[in-house]
């Protein structure tokens, strides 16, 4: 298994004079850069003293000066991380990892191809910590305070250990009509993995290619039925706190990991993935609000998430950064069938990503899977619209999006 660990540079000594001497030379080099820097810090401190002493004796003609720098060390000292510097202006920097594991986390869940990835790198920027997944493909294991999940769909795990809990999850939800071939196009990255080692392996082409039509539309053909079920059923596990169809007697249950007082399997928001990436500002903040409120609430976030006034700013930080998917983002212009071929002309990527909707016109379903598209997302409605599912303070929000994943279908051509 790779080890983080032994991307370490090592040389070897030699006795020779010259070397001694080069090296002790860098060295010594190095001790003077230590100490310059160490005297940064005690230089700032001189100074901020030195303006205020001075604003005092000349009627404070610099406390503006000093306001601003103050509060800016302030931000500094409390979050070392993406920083709000006021009406509206940021800086995203990389999240850092949680030294100490916590007992409460934020869960994302949504369907696979759904836009995980992108509300990641939003839990990260907002809070400043790296988020981890439900198989710790990303190996941050559960020193996290928000993690991912597309539980219970066969891609997704339970992400807790036994000493952990869920006390707020987000539900991020995405038209099918996108979602599955993004699914897909995943599923050709990891080359079909059915275990945790061979999807590690394969993470480097994560957002890097684009599976030829014809694989598309066998694929397609062969598991839309159950994936557009699943689809169906995620929406319906979560929005009902984790509930189960069959109980191999033909009757309901609460799984097991929802059935118990720490873990509350209830979301306290739905995300719509078509507007949080809109082109309009207006309404990518206002989803963004959904997440910012989540994370305000929680115990284990609302001292460590930025300011609402830099919070739009950095959603529009991430949406710009294409490398926060992959640093590798390229696109193979061919795929042969076992996905190994790792040669020829490549392209930087401009529009390809989880989320986005790539190649909409050839990525397409017959009329017949448009049509129980078009029925499964209308019985949805329905089931939500009477009580006591209408009752749930989210459901009038999934009523609203499914309306325009309906409309969407409906003007689709097969």
């Amino acid at each position: 298994m790779w080890n983080r660990n032994n991307n370490i540079n090592t040389t070897t000594t030699t006795t020779n004079s010259n070397t001694f001497i080069n090296s002790n030379s860098t060295h010594n080099r190095k001790q003077r850069k230590k100490r310059r820097k160490a005297c940064i810090p005690i230089f700032l401190i001189a100074l901020s003293y030195c303006l205020l002493e001075i604003s005092d004796n000349n009627n404070n003609f610099l406390s503006p000066l000093l306001s601003s720098f103050h509060s800016k060390q302030q931000r500094w000292n409390d979050r070392s991380l993406s920083v709000n510097w006021g009406n509206g202006d940021c800086e995203w920097t990389p999240p850092i990892p949680l030294l100490e594991g916590v007992n409460t986390t934020t869960l994302l869940v949504a369907f696979p191809g759904s836009g995980k990835r992108l509300g990641w790198r939003i839990f990260e920027a907002l809070t400043g910590y790296v988020a981890s997944d439900d198989w710790d493909l990303s190996q941050e294991g559960h020193k996290s305070l928000t993690r991912k999940s597309s539980y219970p769909h066969p891609e997704g795990a339970w992400p807790l250990n036994n000493s952990a809990n869920i006390d707020h999850v987000i539900f991020m939800i995405r038209n099918p009509r996108y979602a599955i071939p993004s699914y897909h196009k995943m599923k050709v990255e990891l080359n079909f993995s059915d275990n945790w080692e061979k999807s590690f392996t394969r993470r480097n082409y994560t957002y890097t290619m684009q599976p030829p039509l014809e694989d598309w539309v066998q694929w397609r053909d062969e598991h839309f039925n159950t994936e557009m079920d699943r689809w169906s059923w995620l929406i319906d596990f979560w929005m009902q706190g984790g509930r189960r169809r069959n109980d191999g007697f033909g009757n309901e249950f609460t799984d097991p990991n929802c059935a118990v007082e720490t873990v509350d399997c209830f979301p306290k928001a739905i995300v719509q993935f078509e507007r949080i990436k809109s082109e309009n500002q207006t309404e990518r903040y206002q989803e963004l609000n959904f997440i910012g409120d989540v994370l305000d609430s929680a115990m284990h976030t609302k001292t460590t998430v930025i300011e609402k006034e830099a919070r739009g700013c950095l959603l529009d930080e991430v949406l710009k950064r294409k490398e926060l998917y992959n640093p590798n983002r390229i696109i193979h212009n061919s795929i042969n069938n076992n996905n190994n071929n790792e040669e020829g002309e490549e392209e930087e990527e401009e529009e390809e990503e989880e989320g986005e909707d790539v190649m909409e016109e050839e990525r397409k379903f017959t009329y017949q899977q448009l049509n129980i598209m078009k029925s499964t997302i209308e019985n949805l409605y329905q089931k939500y619209s009477l009580p006591p599912l209408s009752e749930s303070p989210l459901s009038q929000r999934l009523l609203g999006i499914l309306r325009e994943y309906y409309a969407d279908v409906s003007n689709a051509k097969d």
